[in-house]
């Protein structure tokens, strides 16, 4: 089975045209059908090979870099994934699109909020925050980096007001989502946030 999605040393690295369409698909299964370029890269795809597909309609393009495989209708999921993968690595869905993944509370709002730990070249409808998340207020939620509960409360409270913010403590504490770390601990160890938390 591991040799199935080798790669072959005579052609540099790259993978073997048979086993591409299956670890393609098995990367994308696991992200909810979307894969950015950068990934494909490390699997050792070529970049002729990545824009072949783009042509032929096997990859169809998200955001610069993020690609939906083999179909253009994107879950919400699908989209949440897609802006973590805009951040690379170390990027987690966070803010208003944390809350609402975590069933916190809903939004209308068509921009998905991404935390990355560096600058990068903006996306439309992806707004990223730039911050080195710790750590231990990340989490994996249905294969989606995302803010832990008290982490996503916390940021929250920087962008929508106290009675959204209150709304979303009360759907936490009925859900029973919880972490180790609580509400408490991040204010304590993030200091100048809303004091009112």
């Amino acid at each position: 089975m591991a040799d199935e999605i080798a790669v072959d040393p005579a052609m540099g690295g790259k993978l073997r045209t048979r086993h591409r369409d299956r670890v393609i698909a098995e990367l994308a299964d696991r992200q909810h059908g979307v894969v950015a370029r950068a990934q494909l890269l490390e699997m050792g795809l070529g970049r002729r090979v990545i824009d072949h597909r783009l042509k032929r309609g096997a990859l169809h393009p998200v955001h610069r870099g993020v690609y939906a495989v083999g179909h253009r209708v994107l879950s919400m999921e699908a989209r949440w994934m897609a802006a973590v993968l805009v951040g690379g690595e170390g990027a987690v869905l966070s803010h208003r699109s944390a809350a609402e993944l975590w069933g916190m509370r809903t939004s209308t709002r068509s921009r998905i909020e991404a935390t990355v730990p560096r600058r990068c070249h903006p996306r439309p409808g992806v707004q990223l925050h730039f911050v080195l998340v710790p750590f231990d207020e990340v989490t994996t939620v249905r294969g989606i980096p995302v803010t832990t509960v008290p982490r996503t409360v916390l940021d929250l409270a920087a962008v929508v007001g106290r009675r959204h913010v209150e709304r979303a403590l009360h759907e936490a504490e009925v859900r029973r989502l919880g972490d180790r770390l609580s509400l408490d601990d991040l204010v304590a160890r993030h200091p100048g946030r809303r004091a009112w938390l």
